[in-house]
């Protein structure tokens, strides 16, 4: 079983993929079909290769949304998350 952090970290990411899954829902469905989602997130190494492939699942299902995530380490992902550079930062839980 995983460690009480790395859950709350998955709980996490499951939390925004469903609810990104409801925002494409029905008001998606009446905007123009050029209308992309970007969403962007920087942080932690460690996890990247689960998130990508976590990212991989979600962009397949809903093409009309894409997912950036830079590996650049933990600190620098919350420095842009704060600056506004990205619209998601992940940690690695201590």
């Amino acid at each position: 079983m995983p460690a009480p952090a790395l859950r709350r970290t998955i709980t996490l990411v499951l939390v925004a993929c469903g609810l990104l899954m409801i925002a494409g829902g029905p008001a998606t469905a009446q905007a123009p079909a050029a209308t992309r989602i970007v969403i962007q997130g920087a942080g932690a190494t460690f996890p990247a290769p689960l998130y990508k492939k976590w990212i991989g699942v979600f962009t397949a299902q809903n093409p009309d949304v894409a997912v950036e995530y830079k590996e650049v380490g933990s600190g620098e992902g919350v420095q842009r998350f704060l600056a506004r550079l990205s619209t998601s930062a992940r940690a690695t839980p201590r």
